[in-house]
């Protein structure tokens, strides 16, 4: 259920920040704060594009992602390809790129786009408000979890940056 991820990253969060920051890395928020200090996301769920996490299968099959390893989604084997071929292919190349130019237009209007990218792609398997095809089914959640998080992640962004001048002089 979208509301129950929401509410569950809110507790998790509320955790995190109140006992184990620095002590403990979740990658999704350790992500969300690097985004908030405009580095690129750390976790391929909340990047722009996606497809560097390649998938290897035993018998060298290439996929391009570990959540589509599918038939149509496998760009070679290792036995017969370079993986380095493969990483670089147009083909893979189109699988990264498809995460941001197939987002719904409401998408691109949220607020939290630059956070969330529309999350994985794997994921969006229901209709925006507007009846456009391609929204992530944890939408809901998702912005939920942005919108209280972001006022603490703006606040632990400046304590970084304050560090960070600190160092420099």
């Amino acid at each position: 259920d979208p509301d129950d991820w929401g509410r569950f990253l809110i507790a998790v969060f509320e955790e995190w920040v109140n006992n184990d920051l620095g002590r403990v890395q979740v990658n999704l928020f350790e992500t969300a704060v690097a985004q908030t200090l405009g580095m690129p996301a750390q976790i391929c769920t909340h990047s722009e594009f996606c497809g560097k996490g390649l998938a290897i299968e035993k018998n060298g099959d290439i996929y391009s992602c570990d959540h589509y390893v599918y038939p149509e989604y496998q760009i070679g084997n290792i036995a017969n390809t370079p993986l380095s071929h493969l990483a670089f292919s147009e083909r893979q190349k189109a699988f990264g790129m498809g995460k941001r130019d197939t987002l719904p237009k409401y998408c691109q209007a949220c607020p939290y786009l630059k956070m969330c990218w529309g999350e994985c792609p794997k994921n969006r398997i229901v209709r925006a408000p507007d009846g456009e095809a391609g929204l992530n089914y944890l939408c809901p959640g998702i912005k939920a979890f942005f919108n209280y998080a972001e006022p603490m992640l703006v606040g632990l962004a400046t304590l970084i940056k304050r560090d960070y001048s600190g160092l420099k002089r």
